[in-house]
């Protein structure tokens, strides 16, 4: 079966299947502590490395002018960000906002300062003549992984998966 990837680990939790495929992200932000990740693999939607959480921001970004105020940031995935983002060091107070997609074009617009994006190439950060805020060039890196709930039979479902794996490693 083909799903969002988001919704992969809220289908296994729901025991509608018993394992799948999602980003590491993904799996990271459902918060679902009844599944365990059983195999990664390494590729990426254009390339064969993983993907990066970053931070980004205008090059003209000046982080005292949040001496009295919080900064904004747009992410995606609010609950992922609000899970990394405290433990990666930013020395200001913020205040995270949800939003889908174009989170370049919302810093490079003036509607947050910054947004936790997560990127393979870099080509959007560049294209919305945006940053990579000082010391947050990789909050996470992320591939998908195949994950699996906790309880299932660990020798079944390991000769499952890797057979499941073959067979799809061989088609063209």
């Amino acid at each position: 079966f083909q799903l969002d990837r988001r919704m992969v680990p809220h289908f296994i939790n729901t025991r509608k299947f018993d394992a799948g495929i999602t980003g590491y992200d993904l799996f990271l932000a459902s918060g679902a502590k009844e599944l365990r990740e059983v195999a990664g693999l390494n590729f990426s939607r254009s390339t064969n490395q993983p993907t990066r959480w970053v931070l980004v921001c205008k090059k003209s970004f000046d982080v005292g002018q949040f001496e009295n105020q919080p900064a904004r940031i747009a992410c995606e995935l609010p609950e992922l960000a609000k899970q990394l983002l405290p433990h990666a060091g930013l020395r200001f107070k913020y205040n995270i906002f949800q939003i889908e997609g174009s989170e370049e074009q919302c810093v490079a617009n003036g509607l947050t300062e910054l947004a936790m994006i997560v990127t393979e190439t870099g080509n959007s950060i560049e294209a919305n003549h945006l940053e990579i805020f000082p010391g947050f060039e990789e909050v996470l890196v992320s591939t998908p992984i195949v994950i699996a709930r906790k309880n299932l039979d660990y020798e079944q479902q390991e000769d499952e998966l890797d057979r499941q794996l073959r067979f799809h490693s061989a088609l063209p």
